[in-house]
Parts: C-alpha cells; structure tokens; sequence
C-alpha cells in the first residue's frame, strides 16, 4: 500500500509499505478520509513520532474508512468505522470505571499515529474495540473530525457551563473552534 511515511523533519514522502498483518481482535479498513491534527504538525516539525519504533512511521488519528477484513470482530465487510486513537489497556481500574481516556497503562503516551503507525495510509489495522461504526448520515470528512470534536466536547460537558455563562477560550485551532461553539449551544456566551 502507499503511505505518507514522515522521514525527517518536515519532510514526508509517499512510500509503498506493506499492509499491517492483523492480528487477534483487530480489524482491517480501507482508509477513506484523514485529518491533520496539530500534533501531526509538531511531529512533522521535529521528524518523528512519540516512539523510536524502527522503520517507516507515518502518522494520522482522525480518520474513517471501510471495513475491507473484519477479523473476529462484530463488524461486517463494507461498515464505515471511524476510530477512538487511544489505545486504552481495558484492564486496569480505570479503563473497568468507564474512564479509558485515564488508563494507567496509556499513561498519555499511546496513540494511534503518535506511538505506532496511524492512518496516513491506504489502510488501517488496529484493534476492533477501538472502532466505531458510523451511520450513513455522515460523511467521512465529518468522521475526521470526531477525535477533535470529542476533545471539545468532553470539556464543554465536564466544565458545568450553564446558562448565561461568560467564558474565554484561548486558541484559534479546530478544537477553540468547537469549544467556543458547544459553549454557545450550552448558553454560555
């Protein structure tokens, strides 16, 4: 498969690189939109990802695509997945406790496209419980931009804004963006 594979600071090339072996639990899709992320950009800036994983790296976590080998899993060749980038143990307290984004093995470092190989590809294979299927109603570039708009949302919902609340958000990216438009839809201004 071709990818863009991230071979030195600020510097991407278009490789072919083989397609990864699945393993147990994991699914296979072909990749059908991906995001740049802010984090893709500073990985760029300094040539490599979180890792120091041998061999070509290429980044990418906000992306969708179609199932293409479905593995074990509950999905069906031809579903539309969209992937959570955490790779969240599913064992420790707090992954039991609903709060795999606190998972103590992650410990913040364990990302799809950031530790291991991500969606800058043609296709993607990672672990089946970290897929989401998506409904028809949207699109794949919408889908690009659930891992951002997630982020936002979690802070909009944990911040308690009610009301008539005044609030400032300091930034201009994508997740600013959202944040300053779900705080308007919590009544804040």
């Amino acid at each position: 498969m071709k990818a863009a594979v991230l071979t030195g600071p600020q510097k991407i090339e278009v490789k072919k690189v083989p397609i990864p072996v699945m393993q147990s639990n994991e699914i296979e899709i072909k990749v059908s939109a991906c995001g740049v992320c802010g984090s893709d950009v500073h990985m760029w800036k300094a040539g490599k990802g979180w890792s120091d994983q041998p061999g070509d790296f290429h980044m990418g976590h906000e992306f969708c695509g179609v199932v293409t080998n479905p593995g074990d899993s509950k999905f069906k060749v031809g579903d539309r997945d969209t992937f959570w980038a955490n790779l969240y143990c599913g064992k420790c307290d707090m992954c039991q406790a609903g709060q795999e984004q606190l998972c103590r093995e992650v410990n913040g470092t364990n990302y799809i496209g950031f530790v291991c190989n991500g969606a800058y590809a043609e296709y993607y294979v990672g672990k089946a419980s970290n897929a989401y299927l998506l409904p028809d109603s949207v699109s794949d570039i919408a889908a690009g931009l659930i891992d951002p708009l997630m982020v936002a949302y979690h802070a909009i919902n944990r911040s308690g804004i009610k009301l008539h609340d005044r609030i400032l958000v300091v930034g201009s990216g994508i997740i600013g963006q959202m944040l300053g438009e779900l705080a308007k839809k919590a009544g804040a201004s």
